[in-house]
């Protein structure tokens, strides 16, 4: 999607953001920058300053990481949904409805946990359609019925989905069990681990996550390298759970009246996997010096 983003907008972006033909990108967003986006979503919603003041903040921030291109990917992602979310609310050949639910649509493709898709979400309610205020206008009401079940070594059903409560609630949503009459999702996870000879845990985690009634279904899969097993399921399964859990929200958006809040588009080669090294692919060191 960002990727498709950061073409549409290539003529209002400053040459040094100007992003060139690469691999793929990791859509989750690196801890080192969540400060900085809980920042610029400020000054983004704030009217006195505005999403000019907050690309300027992400400009600036974008600037410390020279020496680190994937660090500065992830903001230019960022940056680029600023941009495009100012360019489709001044959108006037398109209806108030369609324009907010482009501007949520932004982040489509990004972490589930970052920083204003709730905002969003609230905004593409508040001018959407009858069927998404009768579904999410009350927000006691803004639930996902979703089941959690797991399966392999290091994997915890219930600290799984402690993180899909965590991450569903970042996003404006409560996680309630399924019932017959709001079914929602199921979200299996599986584990395989494999030693390599220098004593290291390679450990491939697999989400797959699919509609109880309906036609939605996806499976990501995420491998990691550390120290030990527990470390790498730990940090695989938390990167599913923000990516793969994405997927699901928005598809449960759609369902629920906020129509074309999915932008599509080229995907990254991450939304699959992540075990790509070079550029365009993430390798952060764990203690000890595995890799993720």
């Amino acid at each position: 999607m960002i990727a498709l983003a950061l073409v549409l907008i290539a003529q209002t972006l400053p040459p040094e953001l100007a992003v060139k033909s690469r691999p793929g990108y990791d859509p989750a967003l690196p801890p080192e920058l969540r400060t900085v986006m809980e920042k610029a979503v400020a000054a983004e919603l704030d009217k006195t300053r505005g999403p000019g003041n907050a690309i300027e903040a992400l400009r600036l921030e974008r600037n410390k990481y020279e020496r680190a291109p994937l660090l500065q990917l992830a903001i230019d992602l960022r940056i680029a949904a600023t941009v495009l979310r100012q360019q489709f609310l001044a959108n006037p050949k398109v209806s108030e409805e369609e324009r907010y639910a482009q501007a949520l649509s932004t982040y489509s493709r990004l972490d589930l946990t970052d920083p204003g898709l709730d905002t969003w979400f609230d905004q593409a309610v508040t001018h959407g359609s009858a069927e998404a205020k009768a579904a999410f206008g009350d927000k006691r009401k803004r639930q996902l019925p979703l089941a959690v079940e797991a399966r392999g070594s290091g994997l915890d059903k219930k600290d799984l989905s402690g993180r899909f409560r965590v991450a569903l609630k970042s996003a404006g949503l409560t996680m309630v069990a399924p019932t017959d009459k709001q079914p929602g999702y199921l979200a299996r996870l599986a584990a395989l681990e494999v030693r390599d000879e220098g004593g290291q845990a390679t450990v491939r985690v697999t989400l797959e996550v699919e509609a109880t009634k309906g036609k939605f279904k996806k499976t990501s899969f995420r491998t990691t390298t550390a120290p030990d097993a527990k470390a790498a399921v730990s940090a695989a399964a938390e990167w599913l759970v923000r990516i793969g859990g994405r997927d699901m929200v928005f598809d449960w958006f759609d369902q629920n009246g906020i129509k074309g809040a999915v932008l599509t588009g080229p995907e990254s080669v991450h939304d699959h996997d992540h075990e790509h090294g070079g550029e365009g692919g993430a390798e952060l060191t764990f203690p000890g010096g595995g890799k993720r």
